[in-house]
């Protein structure tokens, strides 16, 4: 009987990703380029979500080898637990959304400081994990889950009882060439398909909020700290939406000049004046 590669072969790129990314994530808070709370926190969340892309792989090996010792052939039994992965990565993606954008909105109504920096930046990876989903769930309707044996649609999954040449009798499908056939039909549950259809938009939905579209309504919650640091970054609609809202606000002393000095910080150099001629 022939076993399937070492249940530990999926460990190996995900620990190199992880290690790749949270590298460089703590290099740029390092180097000061952002807080290195932030880029703690997003290699945190990153590192986790590499260690669970992991564990999924260890246990596709796992019942790929129990199929296997079932009786199933090597294909079939691969096909089956590589679709398992895929379904069971687009569910705990699904589920790791709402917590990891809690620890965002947690980590973003709290005084700036390497805690709430280390929340916001975790919170920031829903959006791979709303991406992720979206291309696994896609993956999964094309391919589906394979069940049975013998010729079946390939549009429908329905067994081609009359073979090449003849039609399908639940979806009119005419089985002109070979591809319109495929061996064993395949499964694609209504959730899956829900969720091929949702996930675009949401995570559409919040990349559009949180590079600035959600910036007028939430400001008015966050502290003053909070705002400060906002309104000295880039030009943003985030840093535009707390530099409004703090004119309305009372500072004290302090934080009138820690705003100045934190404008003055992202403020772009002065150009340097070049003589045309600078041999005169």
């Amino acid at each position: 009987m022939t076993y399937p590669r070492s249940i530990y072969t999926p460990v190996i790129g995900w620990l190199f990703l992880a290690a790749v990314v949270a590298a460089h994530q703590f290099s740029r808070g390092a180097l000061g380029f952002h807080s290195f709370g932030l880029a703690a926190g997003v290699s945190a969340a990153w590192v986790l979500l590499c260690a669970g892309g992991a564990g999924l792989g260890i246990r596709e090996r796992i019942r790929e080898r129990q199929l296997i010792e079932s009786g199933m052939t090597e294909h079939d039994a691969r096909a089956r637990s590589t679709s398992w992965r895929r379904r069971a990565a687009v569910v705990s993606l699904i589920a790791a959304v709402p917590i990891l954008l809690t620890a965002y909105l947690v980590g973003l109504f709290q005084p700036p400081g390497f805690a709430s920096d280390s929340l916001r930046g975790a919170g920031l990876c829903f959006l791979p994990c709303l991406m992720f989903a979206t291309i696994l769930a896609w993956i999964e309707l094309r391919k589906g889950t394979p069940v049975g044996s013998g010729p079946h649609c390939a549009r429908c999954g329905f067994p081609a009882n009359s073979g090449l040449g003849g039609v399908c009798a639940e979806c009119g499908q005419k089985f002109s060439f070979s591809f319109n056939l495929a061996e064993g039909g395949r499964t694609r549950p209504a959730w899956l398909k829900a969720a091929g259809a949702a996930l675009p938009l949401a995570a559409g939905a919040a990349f559009l909020a949180v590079s600035g579209g959600a910036a007028p309504t939430l400001v008015g919650y966050l502290p003053t700290p909070r705002l400060i640091e906002l309104a000295g970054a880039q030009r943003s609609p985030w840093s535009r939406a707390a530099s409004d809202e703090l004119t309305g606000r009372s500072l004290t002393h302090e934080q009138t000049e820690a705003l100045t000095k934190a404008r003055a910080r992202s403020a772009p150099p002065p150009p340097t004046l070049v003589s045309p001629h600078p041999n005169r």
